[in-house]
């Protein structure tokens, strides 16, 4: 495991305390789990709950022990699938210098681990920054983190608890545009699954493409099942004027191998292994645009 992702999940382990929101079992801390705590105040193994069954899904993080889990559980897997996608590409990082990496929805922003090594390993000394945008001023802690782990490191860093607007002179300047595990939650808490998610794509981030200057590259990377927006993904994707596709893959998936995108197209990568430990394989779908 790199030095940068023991610091930060070492770090979040250091400042989780035992959940105190519970009483005789249940979390109230305004109704964030809304379930009965069988953990023992662990919110490290609530994480599985609040993501993938109805009744205990929830639309935010809003208490900072669930931050410090999510952490801790998937920022080796999370950053392992950006670093297996993005590090053949030398189109972007042969030209990142004093360039904008801009992550919608960043949260913990796991992709900003995966961005050092692949710098590190390519040894680019050259600057760049990175921009994470997320309206949740939960996760305000695990930035001041990632700022002060990477304060002696050439990617200057800045996280904007904000959404992200067309109007916002940083795309101006962006090379890289992603969003990493976003659209999942998107469509997992939507009214209307399918169709909201589409329209998040169309109405809030195919504007936002559209300011970004040519040459410069989007990566969706999410959960690999149709349960999750994957398929809204892809037919979105193929919707965009003034970008092309560039790749859509996924990585193999032994448990369920049917699970994957429906164009013949799609890459099935076998390199599903973490770059960090050996304890977590990468899982998700992923496409790769470029801005014409």
């Amino acid at each position: 495991m790199s030095h940068i992702i023991q610091q930060y999940i070492s770090q979040c382990k250091t400042l989780y305390k035992p959940c105190p929101q519970t009483d005789n079992g249940i979390c109230n801390n305004d109704s964030l789990c809304n379930f009965q705590c069988n953990n023992y105040q662990n919110c490290l193994d609530c994480l599985g709950n609040m993501f993938y069954e109805e009744e205990h899904r929830m639309r935010t993080y809003k208490c900072l022990p669930i931050t410090y889990s999510y952490v801790e559980r998937f920022t080796d897997a999370f950053a392992s699938e950006i670093y297996r996608i993005l590090f053949q590409y030398d189109d972007i990082w042969n030209n990142i210098s004093n360039k904008n990496i801009v992550s919608i929805g960043c949260g913990p922003a796991t992709e900003l681990i995966a961005i050092e090594k692949i710098m590190r390993d390519k040894s680019i000394k050259t600057t760049c920054h990175y921009v994470g945008f997320d309206p949740n001023n939960m996760w305000s802690s695990v930035w001041n983190i990632l700022t002060n782990i990477f304060q002696s490191h050439n990617i200057q860093l800045s996280f904007q608890n904000s959404i992200l607007y067309t109007n916002n002179p940083t795309l101006q300047n962006t090379k890289l545009l992603m969003l990493n595990h976003v659209v999942s939650d998107v469509f997992k808490h939507a009214q209307n699954q399918k169709t909201d998610t589409i329209n998040f794509l169309q109405n809030e981030i195919t504007p936002i493409i559209q300011q970004m200057p040519i040459d410069s590259f989007i990566l969706i990377n999410d959960i690999n099942s149709f349960r999750m927006g994957r398929d809204e993904i892809e037919k979105w994707a193929h919707s965009i004027i003034n970008t092309s596709i560039i790749e859509i893959g996924y990585f193999e998936n032994v448990e369920h191998p049917n699970s994957q995108f429906n164009t013949p197209l799609a890459i099935r990568r076998k390199d599903r292994d973490s770059v960090f430990s050996p304890d977590q394989v990468c899982k998700s779908a992923y496409i790769i645009l470029k801005r014409k």
